[in-house]
């Protein structure tokens, strides 16, 4: 990739601190460029992890200002699940696999539950093996995603591409876990060397978080790993010999190098900066490696991109003294970042909390308050006159006249009521009985004798036969058979009168208001019931008293004579008329009453379900109030009180409250808005026209209440903070700092001095070095000269806006920066927002030596591998020869393997005893070179032998026996057997004159185990 940036741009995350870097840069994007993105840049990501922990399509923690920014399903790589030990058993099909992966016999000493969990478990082999399994899947997710950048239209309007074909990946990974620590290499050198994927012009920078001491995390690898994983990175970029080249995993097994040309920033950070300051690298950490990538990528447009020319120093490798052979590469950046902002998105964020609370209390509650605005509570009102309401029992067809039968609830009945002509109760309806057989009586003209028998008869078949066309029993048999649809009938037009007015806004008709009338129907009917069910002695008392006033008039009309007869049939008909009325009316309310008492537990079942639905949405609204007032309260902390890595805030907490209580006490606007809340909620095809509870619940659940409602209210803040923001000073939404900086240091040099100092320090790079290993000579290292310490190798950046009006302010500022050190650069092409100032610190081409914590990793990881621990090689290593890779310290005396290399010299008769031209006794290297053979002396005995030896000596043997136990004659594993021998019967002999106890052996014994492992006698 040539030196102009790129505006496409991969930020590919690897095991948890990779997911949630991820998560927390797509967070500050969306809070800083919503809904677009950052300006003239193309942004796609991958997440790849063997946990799916952070990979739930609804987790809340990928939330911010109402939206979720989780990642799209393309997006997400989760490579759990593989078996290793099929692997093992079948090596030849897996290729890319089999020449690292390892010997079952060490596998076999890994925790079973490990392997099973099908997780990279801090096992960094367990974790390269993993993502090699899905690295052809890995390939295809990132070309998908290289292809899509590229075709990005332009957003000028010139039908153009945007991206072009320039592309830089940033992978971010944590070296102390098994997923992105052991996989991390492999990615870069298939992106790095796949050029029909993601192209010939490609960057990979990494961004990779170091193991912090003092770990809740360790598991017993997690600091090993951390070392492991910086020995073979530190190979990789090397050149030569001792590189290390990672297998490629798209299927050839083939090694591959990473081209130094495609190679950007390799920033690695810890959790502890030059000044001691710590923050957490759950959380903190990825946000401050977030915030930097926000920079990086925010500044990758421009012609002049500071942080690109700084991370692309390339010094060269520090070498074996005396050689070109490079042994500690020099390419490692470190980086810190502090900004100061007016906390625009915070205020933003609080302002909208407080509207979604205003709007959830008019739906909870309705109650409103001139000096409050609306009221965590409802309005004074007494339910149970609500529920007892003769009208409202009417509308709702809960009055005693439909939990009777007298009027009809069901659709069928009010057609046959007007079909057929029902009369509004029951007492009209034998009213108009009596009438007819009155008429009928008159009419035929009746004996005296047969007159009241007769019109007993017809009026007990109006109760058999004719009460509404069936008789009085069946038709309250069929109102039973009905009990419960007419109850469902019942509360579904209550639940639809209720709905209507909630939708309406009526006042006292708030969710809670609808939930306290229901539940004192509730408790009405359940009363009423009660009442009904004692007077019903009272009724049957009244029939029996009705019959026998029926008994009385029928034997005083028979004692009458002719006379009396004929002067009183008129009379008599209509006292027995009336009498057989109240009879058969008594005897109807009865059959109604008795019904009734059925008919009212169903239609309390029926209530009590209405009861829990309006309840669950209701606790759906006190939830969201719950999450606005929690959100409220986390906002708005006093100025100044940032933790490590949030940025210094710059606002006054009190005048944002007063703002937020002057739109809060706004009726028309607070109504308008729960009006604009409400229909965002009810408005939707499935609700519009639904008469139910359940089917808003339904629908409000399949989608985070309190989001649908925060981005509601976020579409309205802006508009109705600038409706009260009647002036600049007015205004807490779209405030420049650095207006608000000259209010604050106005022209106080002093102040400005303290302010800029304070951010300068506390943006140091987040690594601390080790003071010794800085000030190392070069030619004590390998280095060259212009390597001393403060030799080009550090920049401070400056981000700050540029209003055209505060000019001259701003020059002041820039002038004071540029006073505490060297290298400050402040871009005029600013990648600033007006709100914000950004102070970065980048220190490049660092040894990995340079940095404190590597030495206590190392200290950490000898101890793991102590003793050829071969388990521990396996889990914490790639491959088991990347434990012989070059060491991270310049080594006071020959490499730890050097024994080794010597007892092996021996064997093959490299190295040998000889005597020089005065007889006396040495050691020398014996090798052929042009066809002649040499001697060149290494030591005087083996005894001196390996500390005489010069590193440069060291790896020339290490070179020379390489090469011969690669030559045909020492292929076969009989062949290195033979020298395996050879190994054992020096260590024999040296227990034999020295003892098995002493430091000789020991360091013998030691030296064959390590040339065993050279000689791979397993293959």
């Amino acid at each position: 990739m040539s030196d102009e940036t790129s505006r496409n741009h991969i930020i590919l995350g690897l095991g948890g601190t990779g997911g949630r870097v991820i998560r927390a840069l797509r967070k500050r994007i969306w809070q800083l460029h919503r809904p677009h993105g950052i300006p003239d840049v193309n942004i796609e990501y991958l997440y790849v992890d063997s946990s799916p922990e952070m990979m739930g399509d609804n987790d809340p923690a990928w939330r911010v200002l109402g939206e979720s920014v989780q990642l799209p399903r393309a997006s997400r790589l989760l490579i759990g699940g593989a078996r290793v030990w099929d692997v093992l058993e079948n090596r030849r099909a897996f290729p890319s696999i089999a020449p690292w992966i390892g010997d079952r016999k060490a596998w076999a000493q890994v925790p079973g539950n490990v392997i099973d969990a099908g997780a990279g478990g801090q096992r960094r082999r367990l974790g390269r093996f993993l993502f090699a399994m899905k690295a052809p899947e890995f390939r295809e997710a990132i070309k998908a995603l290289a292809i899509r950048l590229r075709d990005k239209p332009a957003g000028d309007g010139s039908g153009g591409r945007t991206g072009g074909r320039k592309l830089h990946v940033h992978l971010v990974t944590g070296l102390a876990g098994g997923t992105g620590g052991g996989s991390f290499l492999d990615a870069m050198a298939m992106l790095a060397n796949d050029r029909e994927g993601v192209g010939d012009d490609v960057k990979i920078s990494l961004f990779a978080l170091l193991p912090e001491q003092g770990s809740l995390w360790n598991d017993g690898n997690y600091y090993a790993n951390g070392y492991a994983a910086l020995l073979e990175l530190n190979a990789a970029l090397l050149a030569g010999a001792r590189a290390y080249r990672p297998y490629d995993l798209r299927g050839t097994g083939e090694r591959l190098t990473l081209p130094v040309d495609r190679i950007g920033g390799i920033y690695l950070c810890s959790n502890e900066n030059r000044a001691g300051a710590t923050i957490n690298v759950q959380h903190e950490a990825p946000s401050m490696i977030a915030d930097f990538l926000y920079e990086r990528i925010a500044e990758s447009p421009r012609q002049q991109s500071p942080i690109f020319s700084n991370e692309n120093r390339n010094m060269g490798p520090e070498t074996v003294p005396g050689t070109a052979v490079g042994e500690r590469a020099r390419r490692f950046s470190a980086f810190g970042i502090r900004r100061v902002e007016y906390p625009e998105s915070e205020i933003e964020e609080y302002l909208t909390q407080s509207l979604v609370r205003s709007a959830v209390l008019a739906l909870l509650h309705n109650n409103w308050s001139d000096s409050f605005g609306f009221l965590d509570r409802p309005p004074n009102a007494s339910w149970r006159d609500r529920a007892e309401d003769p009208a409202l029992l009417e509308t709702w067809h809960l009055a005693d006249a439909h939990l009777r039968g007298e009027a009809p609830v069901l659709a069928q009945d009010k057609r046959r009521a007007e079909q057929e002509g029902w009369k509004p109760n029951f007492e009209g309806e034998w009213l108009s009985d009596r009438n007819y057989i009155h008429e009928q009586l008159e009419a035929e003209k009746y004996p005296a004798g047969e007159l009241l028998p007769k019109f007993h008869e017809l009026m007990e078949e109006g109760y058999e036969k004719g009460f509404r066309r069936k008789g009085v029993a069946a038709y309250f048999r069929d109102r039973l058979l009905d009990r419960a649809v007419i109850a469902r009938t019942m509360v579904a037009s209550l639940e639809a009168d209720l709905l209507r007015r909630w939708r309406e806004g009526h006042e006292g008709w708030s969710l809670a208001g609808i939930a306290a009338t229901i539940e004192a129907l509730r408790l009405s009917l359940s009363a009423r019931r009660t009442t009904r069910a004692a007077a019903l002695d009272a009724a049957r008392n009244g029939l029996q008293l009705a019959e026998e006033h029926m008994e009385e008039i029928v034997a005083d009309w028979s004692r009458k004579g002719l006379i009396g007869r004929t002067m009183g049939r008129r009379q008599v008909l209509a006292d027995y008329g009336e009498a057989n009325q109240t009879y058969q009316r008594i005897r109807t309310d009865l059959a109604a009453d008795e019904f009734a008492l059925e008919l009212v537990p169903v239609v309390l079942q029926e209530l009590a379900q209405l009861e829990t639905k309006v309840g669950e949405l209701r606790q759906l609204f006190e939830g969201a109030l719950k999450d606005a007032l929690d959100q409220i309260a986390s906002r708005l902390r006093p100025a100044g009180s940032a933790g490590r890595t949030e940025p210094d805030r710059y606002f006054d907490p009190a005048k944002v409250m007063a703002m937020a209580e002057r739109m809060a006490r706004d009726k028309n606007e607070m109504g308008r808005m729960a009006a604009s809340v409400q229909q965002l909620l009810l408005d939707t095809p499935r609700i519009r026209d639904s008469t139910t509870f359940g089917t808003i619940l339904d629908e409000l659940r399949a989608e985070a209440l309190d989001q649908r409602v925060f981005q509601e209210c976020n579409r309205q803040v802006a508009r109705i903070h600038d409706r009260f923001a009647q002036s600049d000073g007015d205004r807490v939404l779209g405030v420049k700092l650095l207006q608000r900086l000259r209010n604050d240091l106005g022209g106080d040099r002093d102040r400005m001095q303290e302010f800029v100092r304070r951010l300068v320090d506390q943006a140091q790079p987040f690594l601390r070095y080790d003071e010794t290993q800085r000030v190392m000579s070069p030619d004590a290292v390998g280095a060259p000269r212009e390597a001393a310490l403060g030799q080009g190798a550090s920049a401070v950046i400056v981000q700050r806006p540029q209003p055209p009006e505060l000019a001259a302010f701003g020059q002041q500022l820039d002038r004071v920066f540029r006073e505490t050190g060297l290298n400050i650069s402040i871009p005029e092409d600013t990648t600033s927002r007006p709100n914000a100032l950004t102070v970065m610190s980048i220190d490049t081409a660092l040894p990995a030596r340079f940095i404190a914590t590597v030495g206590f990793l190392k200290q950490e990881y000898l101890a793991r591998l102590r003793g050829l621990n071969e388990v521990a090689r396996l889990e914490v290593h790639s491959e088991d020869a990347a434990a012989d890779l070059p060491d991270l310290f310049v080594e006071p005396v020959a490499p730890a393997k050097a024994n080794a290399t010597l007892l092996l010299g021996r064997a093959l008769g490299l190295v040998l005893e000889d005597r020089d031209e005065a007889g006396r006794r040495q050691v020398v290297l014996r090798y052929v070179k042009d066809g002649f053979t040499y001697r060149d002396r290494l030591a005087g005995s083996f005894d001196e032998l390996p500390d005489s030896l010069a590193h440069a000596e060291v790896m020339r043997l290490d070179e020379m026996v390489s090469q011969r136990l690669g030559a045909p004659e020492l292929r076969h594993i009989d062949d290195r057997r033979k020298l395996d021998r050879q190994l054992v019967d020096m260590v024999q002999e040296v227990e034999r004159t020295s003892g098995d106890g002493s430091e000789a052996y020991v360091r013998m014994r030691d030296a064959a185990l390590k040339a065993r492992q050279l000689l791979r006698l397993e293959d």
